[in-house]
């Protein structure tokens, strides 16, 4: 039956930190099978990410530790199946473990980890032993990580609020821990109760065990990842491991500029630096919060993994916010922005504000088989006199200005003509063939024979 007041309860439950029942509840009590929720909360216990590799005694003894049946499934899975089993529930069956294949096909392949929880359903009228998994569970601010989310934080003794202004604020245990259910202090210790442990697995260590011990715990990176705040219009994805891409528009920094008011702290606007309308922007980037601006408080949980602070006091607000100087590796497409400006590119003149892009990395490796052009075209149909550039071929590097155009060594005040032979010498291996100057010793360089010597007309000098 659909529990019609999960919604009406939201509110209270969600400050008394019972947010994840009120999601379950609330998540859908409208489809079901056998009884159950359309949608319920299971926890991974294992992710075939590479069944190819499953060999006959490794299924022997999948099927074995999880209780598994049909092994056909086990041989047949697509990647990114979990085994997986419901939440601290014990009936219709539904304690034992589960297939769960990916709900969406392989053009979107979303991340779960061991120990993570996921939202699963089953089809009406289809066996129970296989299911779809749809997505990690979103929990409250003071416990969702990007790197890896253990759920039962939200009922740890370090999690819950002090008093009822602080009751869904969070805090947290300077030693963040992987506890199967709420804990609670007894003669100065914190300990595990059995009662509304997540597992049905009661050992207080269960969630440890998981990460250390299953095949997808072995290579998981469990590291710092700075949180991301988007604008309401972009579209995020964000990767386990410190990697994001949005499209948006342009960004420097802050998602806005804020004020205070009588009615609080408001939006002004976008900050002042990002290019306001037709700038529409691909923000591509791998290793935020490399500088104490945009980083995370660290803090080392208690596998001894470094992982970003979530207690409120700990917060910076401009956590995982784009650093243009300091982001280790960066693609940026932009509609409109000021790349020179935001970039600091201080070479040279610096161009207006428009369209571009900018790639910023420690190391830049642009590989071609066969050419490589580098080409300023002024025009879709600009003739070849009006392009610049360079052609990489046949193991030549060829320099080309425009018609009217010089290339310039040394700086665009570079002033100086080459003077040069006249006499080709391709292959003389650099051969001196005429003299054409007087050395400071006044002995003769030259003469004013044409095969003596002549002035690059396309070089230049500094």
């Amino acid at each position: 039956m659909t529990n019609r007041s999960a919604g009406n309860s939201a509110t209270s439950a969600a400050a008394e930190g019972r947010v994840g029942s009120v999601l379950g509840a609330m998540a859908l009590g409208a489809g079901t099978l056998g009884g159950d929720r359309f949608l319920k909360r299971f926890l991974v216990d294992e992710v075939i990410f590479d069944p190819q590799e499953l060999d006959d005694d490794r299924i022997k003894d999948i099927q074995g530790k999880y209780g598994l049946t049909e092994a056909a499934f086990l041989k047949q899975m697509p990647p990114n199946t979990v085994i997986a089993r419901v939440v601290n529930e014990s009936a219709g069956g539904h304690e034992r473990h589960h297939y769960l294949f990916p709900f969406f096909p392989p053009h979107i392949m979303l991340p779960a980890q061991a120990g993570e929880h996921v939202w699963a359903f089953f089809e009406q009228e289809k066996s129970i032993d296989h299911g779809f998994w749809m997505c990690r569970i979103s929990e409250p601010r003071h416990v969702d990580d990007l790197n890896h989310t253990h759920a039962d934080r939200k009922f740890h003794v370090s999690e819950r609020a002090k008093d009822t202004a602080e009751k869904y604020e969070g805090s947290a245990d300077p030693k963040p821990g992987f506890d199967n259910g709420p804990t609670f202090v007894r003669d100065g210790k914190v300990e595990t109760t059995n009662v509304g442990a997540s597992s049905s697995d009661t050992d207080a260590k269960a969630y440890e065990k998981l990460l250390k011990d299953s095949d997808s715990g072995k290579v998981a990176d469990h590291e710092l990842v700075p949180r991301y705040r988007k604008r309401p219009g972009d579209t995020a994805f964000q990767g386990s491991n410190n990697t994001l891409i949005v499209l948006g528009t342009d960004r420097v920094g802050r998602t806005a500029e804020f004020e205070s008011t009588p009615k609080g702290k408001r939006v002004k606007g976008k900050p002042d630096k990002d290019a306001k309308g037709l700038a529409g922007t691909i923000d591509i980037v791998a290793g935020r919060g490399s500088s104490k601006k945009t980083a995370p408080k660290e803090v080392t949980n208690t596998l001894g993994k470094k992982e970003g602070s979530k207690r409120k006091a700990d917060e910076n607000k401009e956590e995982g916010d784009p650093d243009f100087a300091l982001d280790l590796s960066r693609m940026y497409v932009s509609m409109n922005t000021d790349a020179d400006g935001n970039f600091e590119i201080n070479f040279s003149s610096k161009e207006k504000p428009g369209p571009a892009t900018v790639i910023k990395t420690d190391h830049i490796r642009l590989i071609a088989r066969k050419t490589a052009k580098i080409l300023v075209q002024p025009k879709a149909d600009s003739p070849e006199s009006e392009c610049a550039g360079f052609l990489i071929k046949d193991g030549n590097i060829v320099a080309l200005p425009a018609k009217t155009g010089l290339v310039l060594l040394g700086g665009e005040d570079a002033d100086k003509a080459i003077l040069c032979t006249r006499v080709n010498n391709k292959g003389a291996g650099g051969s001196v063939t005429a003299t054409p100057i007087i050395d400071t010793m006044l002995g003769s360089q030259g003469g004013a024979d044409a095969l003596n010597g002549t002035f690059a007309s396309k070089v230049l000098v500094k």
